[in-house]
């Protein structure tokens, strides 16, 4: 079994926080983890990209061509490829109104049910 996510927003959201989180999370849980960003350090909200790649298995191979899963945090220039797409801002404000939990908590949340883990924050 071996699963591609990319993470995708402009800087300032979360992006890099959210995934290395995830990848935490998926290392504790006994998966073998590739994690590598794709940014534009210079400009200040400019795009950021994260690429997630995790397996049973050694993960021999970084690159994502098609990902299973795309999310994206905020509107992105770049296209990618991508078998089901999560667009997080509207999702995001949903209910949580008056919530004290930070947004990319929230995105962490959904991504981790959304890869049909139980998502225990506490940590």
């Amino acid at each position: 079994m071996i699963k591609k996510i990319i993470i995708a927003g402009v800087g300032g959201q979360g992006v890099k926080f959210i995934s290395r989180k995830l990848a935490s999370i998926l290392i504790a849980k006994g998966y073998e983890v590739s994690l590598a960003f794709s940014y534009d350090a210079a400009i200040k909200g400019g795009d950021i990209f994260s690429n997630i790649i995790y397996s049973d298995a050694e993960v021999e191979n970084p690159v994502i061509e098609k990902a299973d899963l795309l999310i994206s945090l905020s509107e992105i220039k770049e296209e990618f490829d991508a078998l089901e797409i999560i667009k997080i801002p509207e999702v995001l404000t949903k209910g949580y109104e008056n919530s004290e939990i930070p947004k990319n908590l929230r995105a962490l949340k959904l991504i981790l049910e959304k890869l049909g883990f139980a998502p225990d924050l506490t940590d």
